[in-house]
């Protein structure tokens, strides 16, 4: 969802993602452990790793609805 409540399909959000790559020049994302919780609940790390070091881990939980992206929310973890 946008911050003006605009409900994103998976498709137009992986292509926003996509289309913010460079913002942080190095910047990888790995997505691990993840584990649904409902048929439309998903929680999973996500670690943010720069020249082989991890400099963010977020849990991060996502509501789905019939493919579409309704909600995510994501919370800092150290290391």
């Amino acid at each position: 969802m946008t911050t003006d409540g605009t409900v994103l399909g998976l498709e137009t959000l992986r292509d926003s993602l996509r289309g913010a790559g460079g913002s942080r020049p190095g910047l990888s994302i790995r997505i691990e452990d993840v584990t649904g919780i409902t048929p439309e609940v998903y929680r999973f790390v996500e670690r943010h790793v720069v020249d082989g070091s991890v400099v963010d881990v977020r849990v991060v939980t996502a509501v789905t609805r019939d493919g579409l992206l309704l909600s995510v929310q994501e919370t800092a973890r150290r290391g």
